[in-house]
């Protein structure tokens, strides 16, 4: 009896594939080998040094990284199959999660590819953050189950101290102290890193962008990159464990250049952290128009750094999102970032920054283009790749303990406009009638968790100069494109943190504030603090409207809070006797009426029918 014989095309595409083991294998064994010329050398220390024996070897290495790096069909799919195979036996079977607080979007440098760059501070407003922000957004990240805090911000001295004081608060706290702070604030002096690092910073990342000396000097102006190493050097001698990384596509970048960052990242021993991400030109640079970086080139590079920095923590960045969304392959249906977690990567970002501070952090050019990851997003990513969270809490749970904008961005970003109870051609009748019986003149005025933005654009056609504020990034991206003819501004706020408002005009206070379902989403212990914020934002006899749900109701059934599926978020029930002990402090109680609605929200199976209608007078 003959043998069977595969088919020959199959055949051919195994022969294909052992060679490429072949390869790999080969790679990983020279790496070896140069790591241990690396060490006998101390080159550690000085990354820059020549050396003929390792020069030759790095030369054989850069061959090889060059062809990994532009392969494609079934030889990157096994690159990748093997990337998770590492991966998951060297880090875990995860996604690890940390939480990124952006201090600050002030910077000295003025790089050719980012927005944030020097010569663009005049258009942005100049954000800074406190220690108690930070340390607050701290305690969500533990309240959330997050173990990593990654505190990133533009290069400027004056970010510094607050870091460090706040990392010591953090370190001091018995809740907080086993959060491992990472930084990246860019080039410092040792005095600086050495602080950070006893403050408790246990890593430092400093991105070198390319280890190609003269691109760096260009895109980088001012910059060299023995400056950039030098700070790696410190802050690895301060104590912290240091990571770097990559921009994939710059101008004038090569593949030869590609290969040498990774040799570079290497030679500077950062095992714990490296990270690549591709080019974006951004409109506010002087790279607008160049083309963007390659999204599977990027990719391969991230499967690479897993077989040579099998336990480093490398980073699925969100920009993936945004390339993909141009060069997406007709059968795929998972996110950019899921693609880099199937290449190898095992860890995502879920951005904690204040909405304040964070409108303004323009990385990548506008809102529109920068993917900001809520807790939301990488329970998508963890469902696409099969990959659990390592955090301790789901976004359901979250949102029973807090309405977090993750919950609302889901809802405005995944239902139809057209689905979604609130949103609805015309307002009420009794906010109709309010209006047009001269209670309140046309005035600057402020809708608090302006949601579909319904309010806002009949009070601006009433004469109103309105200001809608929403903590969720979504629906003020859908208002700002659906009103930009009406003459009407949305911006992303915390209804906590209304002052924010204030920072750049100080006068910006509003003679006219409505919260239209907005209260009862308000957590019981933060009440006091909304009004508060309110009160902070409104002159002396301003008027405030609010509508919230009513204990009355029988659709409650005397409930005093509950979780929606349909919407996952949390609703709190007030009484009358709630509404005044809220505002009586600040706060003239003109009336607290009920009023009938009919149906107009879904709760569950039931419509909500009655609502509390409250008119306040600022004292």
């Amino acid at each position: 009896m003959k043998n069977e014989q595969p088919p020959k095309g199959k055949e051919d595409l195994n022969l294909r594939l052992e060679e490429f083991r072949s390869k790999l294998l080969k790679l990983q064994n020279d790496w070896s080998n140069l790591k241990s010329l690396w060490s006998k050398a101390d080159i550690e220390n000085d990354p820059l040094k020549a050396d003929e024996q390792i020069q030759e070897l790095e030369t054989t290495i850069v061959s090889a990284l060059v062809e990994i790096l532009n392969i494609d069909g079934e030889e990157r799919d096994f690159l990748y199959s093997s990337a998770q195979k590492i991966r998951d036996e060297n880090v875990g079977h995860n996604i690890q999660v940390r939480g990124v607080i952006e201090a600050s979007n002030i910077c000295r440098e003025n790089c050719l590819y980012c927005p944030m760059r020097r010569d663009n501070l005049r258009q942005l407003p100049q954000k800074r953050i406190t220690s108690e922000q930070m340390v607050t957004q701290a305690r969500v990240a533990h309240e959330a189950g997050i173990k990593e805090l990654f505190i990133q911000s533009g290069e400027g001295t004056r970010i510094i101290p607050t870091v460090v004081d706040s990392i010591e608060e953090i370190k001091s706290d018995p809740e907080l102290k086993e959060l491992k702070i990472i930084v990246n604030l860019g080039n410092h002096s040792e005095q600086d890193y050495l602080a950070l690092a006893q403050a408790g910073a246990s890593s430092c990342l400093i991105k070198h962008e390319t280890s190609d000396k003269d691109l760096h000097e260009e895109m980088r102006p001012g910059s060299t990159l023995e400056r950039r190493t030098s700070c790696l050097v410190q802050a690895r001698k301060s104590g912290m464990y240091i990571g770097t990384g990559v921009i994939v596509g710059l101008p004038g970048q090569t593949d030869e250049s590609l290969a040498g960052d990774i040799i570079y990242a290497g030679k500077l021993g950062s095992w714990e952290m490296v990270s690549c991400s591709p080019f974006t030109a951004s409109d506010e640079t002087p790279l607008k128009g160049s083309s963007a970086g390659d999204f599977y080139k990027t990719l391969n590079m991230m499967a690479i750094y897993r077989h040579l920095f099998p336990k480093a923590r490398i980073p699925s960045v969100s920009n993936l999102d945004n390339q993909l969304l141009t060069s997406r392959p007709e059968n795929l249906t998972i996110s950019g970032q899921s693609m880099g977690i199937n290449a190898g990567a095992n860890g995502v970002t879920i951005n904690l920054t204040p909405m304040d501070i964070r409108k303004d952090y323009k990385i990548y050019d506008t809102d529109k283009k920068r993917h900001v990851v809520d807790f939301s997003k990488a329970e998508m990513i963890s469902k696409e790749t099969g990959l659990p969270l390592d955090t301790r809490k789901t976004t359901e749970e979250l949102s029973l303990e807090k309405n977090h904008p993750s919950a609302w961005n889901k809802i405005y970003n995944e239902q139809n406009p057209n689905e979604i109870p609130w949103n609805f051609e015309k307002v009420p009748e009794w906010f109709d009638e309010i209006i047009k019986s001269g209670w309140i003149k046309p005035c600057r005025t402020l809708d608090i968790g302006c949601g579909l933005g319904n309010y806002a654009n009949y009070l601006s056609e009433s004469g109103f100069n309105v200001l809608g504020v929403d903590f969720s990034e979504e629906v003020i991206a859908r208002d700002r494109e659906k009103f930009q003819k009406n003459n009407l501004r949305f911006e992303v706020c915390d209804a906590l943190d209304l002052q924010s408002l204030l920072n750049e005009q100080n006068s910006n206070t509003f003679e006219f504030v409505i919260d239209i379902s907005l209260l009862h989403h308000i957590k019981p212990e933060d009440r006091e603090k909304y009004a508060d914020s309110v009160a902070k934002v409104t002159k002396t006899g301003a008027k405030v409207l609010i509508s919230c749900f009513s204990e009355s109701d029988p659709v409650f059934k005397g409930k005093t809070a509950f979780h929606n599926p349909d919407t996952d978020t949390v609703t709190y029930v007030l009484s009358k006797w709630d509404i005044v002990e809220i505002f009586k402090d600040q706060f003239i109680i003109e009336a607290l009426n009920e009023v009938e609605f009919g149906k107009l929200s879904k709760i569950g199976n039931s419509m909500t029918r009655r609502r509390h209608l409250v008119k306040l007078i600022k004292k």
